[in-house]
């Protein structure tokens, strides 16, 4: 059957995992605050408390091509390499198949203007309880059996209007985002979007 996440039952905890994510990328794009690098937080929703556990870093892990002399590295924080894979990750434009995040706030303000195409992941009965005005429900489970099939795009192409200019991918939190978005973002030539925070960051703003 289903998981817990793709049912929709941790949706709370999707919701508070997915916001902590949101706000790391924001702080690693923005330069503001103190990126979690390092460690790995660990949330207990039974007991609401985050633990913080280290991260050592393979060598091995680390492409050749990205790779930085020791002495290079005097004067720069361990974790340089890390910090800008993952800016680049989150900023690349999508004609190198990389999707992109947006917050709520950005959304609202495109929606009246611009030509873009919403697409809900969750599942059926998620969207027909709730969704964003003119979203298109694509539910996750249904994405990645047409994407093990070779038909993703034919169903993309069914889906999303042709004259759409940019696709924005939202579920719960951000966890099925990031999963459409791999399967979908190297398919487009359109920009392809992740909304941070998922609906509930859209409903808080």
């Amino acid at each position: 059957g289903p998981s817990g996440s793709t049912a929709g039952g941790g949706g709370a905890m999707a919701g508070v995992v997915g916001a902590a994510m949101a706000m790391e990328a924001v702080k690693l794009l923005t330069g503001v605050g103190e990126p979690l690098m390092g460690e790995v937080g660990l949330y207990s929703a039974l007991s609401g408390r985050w633990e913080y556990i280290p991260l050592v870093a393979s060598v091995q892990a680390v492409p050749k091509k990205s790779a930085v002399l020791p002495q290079e590295t005097s004067h720069k924080p361990k974790n340089y390499v890390t910090i800008r894979n993952i800016s680049q990750d989150f900023t690349s434009s999508s004609a190198d198949s990389k999707p992109r995040s947006m917050s709520a706030q950005d959304l609202k303000k495109m929606s009246s203007g611009e030509n873009i195409a919403l697409l809900d992941v969750r599942e059926q009965v998620e969207f027909n309880a709730f969704a964003i005005d003119g979203a298109i429900n694509l539910p996750l489970t249904e994405l990645l059996e047409a994407a093990r099939n070779d038909s993703l795009k034919a169903l993309i192409e069914r889906k999303i209007p042709a004259n759409a200019q940019k696709i924005v991918i939202y579920c719960t939190g951000y966890t099925r985002t990031v999963e459409a978005a791999r399967e979908i973002a190297p398919l487009e030539e359109r920009s392809v979007y992740m909304l941070e925070g998922g609906i509930s960051a859209w409903l808080t703003v």
